[in-house]
């Protein structure tokens, strides 16, 4: 009897052990709010338990919709997980289009909305019941892809703005013009940023007139050359004006390693 006891205490300890770190996690319970056909989507994602009241629901799919530019519909979906899946939430757009017939747009619906749900699912008992396909239109597409880049890492920015105030006794004028270019490879980052700002202003007080006019440009550049996983060197320099500040001239030149 005591040799019973002794083999059957460490089975029950295991079992309960092995109960405790399986945690069954709750089923998926779905609420939608739309104004779309919430039957059809019922019908079609059959895979979770549809509620009609949100306070039943794990899952939360709120679904607004506005007028775009195409002259169709689109459509925000915004998920929220409740109790067992309170951390995972999701936002998500589908666009329609005029030419659409209603059920290309309700397909195009679901398949939006089973993608919002993958998450869920994944975190959820029905994981290991899932069988990932990929249809032979979305794998040529993939195929297809020109990977090359004709810019050779390359990236430029121009950008400018232009202010203009006028008053009986006040006028303003001031415009700012700017590049930046970029290229990074694992070996080398070349980057330059050039700025031009000027900035007038004119104000008539009593007769008098009171004129400000302010100026300022300024060119910085570098280079910077790996030279292994923990090292890089590089030059750096520039050269800045600005009659705000009382600066004629100024630049600057050096050279830098670093880990």
């Amino acid at each position: 009897m005591l040799r019973f006891f002794l083999f059957i205490v460490p089975l029950l300890v295991f079992a309960q052990e092995e109960g405790e770190g399986n945690e069954v996690k709750e089923s998926l319970k779905l609420y939608i709010d739309c104004n779309c056909e919430k039957n059809y989507l019922r019908q079609e994602i059959n895979y979770v338990s549809h509620v009609r009241d949100q306070g039943q629901a794990n899952i939360k799919l709120f679904i607004y919709d506005v007028t775009n530019g195409s002259g169709g519909r689109t459509y925000m979906l915004e998920f929220e997980g409740v109790d067992d899946y309170k951390e995972i939430f999701g936002k998500l757009t589908y666009d329609s289009t005029a030419s659409m017939t209603d059920d290309e747009v309700r397909k195009g619906l679901l398949k939006k909305v089973q993608s919002g749900l993958l998450q869920y699912v994944l975190e959820s008992d029905l994981a290991e019941n899932i069988t990932y396909t990929v249809n032979k239109d979305g794998l040529g597409e993939i195929q297809e892809v020109d990977f090359r880049d004709p810019w050779n890492n390359w990236i430029f920015e121009v950008y400018g703005e232009a202010k203009i105030k006028r008053e009986s006794s006040r006028k303003e004028f001031e415009y700012e013009l700017g590049f930046q270019s970029d290229h990074v490879t694992e070996k080398l980052r070349i980057r330059s940023d050039l700025q031009i700002n000027q900035a007038n202003k004119e104000i008539i007080n009593d007769d008098e007139t009171f004129t400000s006019e302010r100026f300022r440009y300024s060119a910085d550049a570098s280079v910077v050359a790996s030279l292994s996983d923990h090292w890089s060197a590089g030059v750096f320099g520039g050269v800045q004006h600005n009659t705000f500040t009382n600066l004629d001239f100024r630049y600057y030149a050096k050279a830098s390693n670093r880990i």
